[in-house]
């Protein structure tokens, strides 16, 4: 999944579920007259099933 620099909480909101940053595409979108990253974030479904 990717998740913007300019959305902090989304980013956190995601880690506490598990997923973990694999990557960041710097300077990837515009939001505005400023450039974001694009981060890279994904779980792997062993690690999925072990936090049910």
């Amino acid at each position: 999944m990717n998740v913007y620099s300019f959305n902090p909480r989304a980013e956190k909101v995601y880690l506490k579920a598990g997923f973990k940053r694999e990557g960041i595409r710097r300077d990837a979108i515009m939001d505005e007259n400023n450039y974001a990253d694009d981060i890279l974030m994904a779980i792997l479904e062993s690690d999925w099933r072990k936090m049910k």
